[in-house]
Formats: C-alpha cells, structure tokens, sequence
C-alpha cells in the first residue's frame, strides 16, 4: 500500500512538472518559442540559434522570468498567464515594470505546444 501511494505521488510529480512548449504571438506579430524547464527553474527562447536561457518562476497562475542582459541580448521579462494565455514582456533596463520610456513593451498570446524536438 505505501509502494502505491508513493508510485503515485512520485507519479503525479513528473507529469506536474513536464516540460512545456509555449508559442507566443507579440502584438507586433511577431512570434517567439519559448521552452519552459521547471525542473531546472529556466526558460529557454528557442525559436533561433542564439537563444537565450533566463530564470523561470512557476505559480499556480503562471510563468515569469527574467532574463540577464549579455552581449548580444538586452535584459528582459516576460510572464504569461497559465491558464488565460496572456503574455506580457518587456525589454531594455531593470528595474522592470515601471514603464520606462527607454524600454519596449509588448503583449500578446500564448498557446501551449507539445515539447519535443522536430528533428
């Protein structure tokens, strides 16, 4: 009995945490991947070669991460709504949120794909 309900719970932990596939429409109509890794608290923009792995925040509402700016890539945030499909992002300088005139601000949708490789 306790085997069963520890396969159980051990069970419904790996499905919890699968990894997703997001595809979001930007306002601009531009589109962007992003692969979410919640066992490793990363989301990874994977919709070109140099994509971008930022740190991920899960709740039951939804994503949000933070990306550090590098040579080639600006700071960012974005957080999309788990079950609305609202997505918010924003580019430029921290502090985030506070709407700066130096920073671009997008929203749009997001629709959950199945997470694997095509080739």
């Amino acid at each position: 009995m306790v085997i069963i309900l520890l396969l159980t719970t051990i069970g419904s932990q790996v499905v919890a945490e699968a990894d997703v596939l997001l595809k979001c429409t930007l306002s601009n109509g531009v589109i962007r991947y992003y692969l979410i890794l919640p066992r490793l608290n990363k989301i990874e923009q994977v919709d070109y070669d140099n994509g971008q792995t930022c740190k991920l925040t899960t709740t039951d509402q939804q994503y949000y991460w933070v990306c550090d700016k590098t040579e080639t890539k600006w700071a960012s945030m974005g957080r999309a709504g788990r079950y609305t499909g609202k997505f918010e992002t924003e580019w430029g300088e921290p502090p985030f949120g506070e709407y700066s005139d130096k920073n671009l601000y997008y929203n749009g949708i997001c629709e959950r794909l199945k997470a694997e490789q095509k080739f």
